[in-house]
Formats: C-alpha cells, structure tokens, sequence
C-alpha cells in the first residue's frame, strides 16, 4: 500500500484491514481522515459485527475514553 493517501476514496476505508500499516503507522490517511471524515464508518464483512465507528480527533478520543457508560461496547460491540 502506498503511503500517499491523496487518492484513497475515505467512504472504501477499513482501518482493520492491516494492509494500510504495511509502511508503518499511516499518519497521512489519519490526518486526512480528522480532516474530511471523523467519525468515519466501516462496514465490516460478512460474518462479522456490522461496523465500527473510527473517531480520530482527540477530543472526541477524550470524551469517549471518559464515557464508559456510553460508549461501551458490552452491549454486543467488538
């Protein structure tokens, strides 16, 4: 995978699928992604839980990490 992520259609990213940190953490697409698409949905495959949501601001990473009661995922979440 390319580390330029100017081209990447953001709505097609998976943030699980390890091939975007072949090159190391992707720091580009990550900023790109706090840019133009935070929170940013991935539809999972098949078989799999549905989706997760991707939230790459760092208030929004405080405000989650503080909020257990809301934002757990005991209820059936990955």
């Amino acid at each position: 995978m390319t580390t330029d992520f100017a081209g990447v259609d953001l709505a097609e990213v998976d943030l699980t699928d390890l091939k975007y940190f072949e090159d190391g953490p992707p720091y580009a697409l990550l900023a790109r992604m706090r840019a133009e698409a935070s929170p940013h949905w991935t539809a999972l495959t098949a078989g799999r839980e549905p989706g997760i949501w991707s939230f790459t601001k760092l208030a929004a990473s405080k405000t989650i990490s503080q909020d257990s009661p809301t934002f757990s995922s005991a209820r059936g979440g990955g």
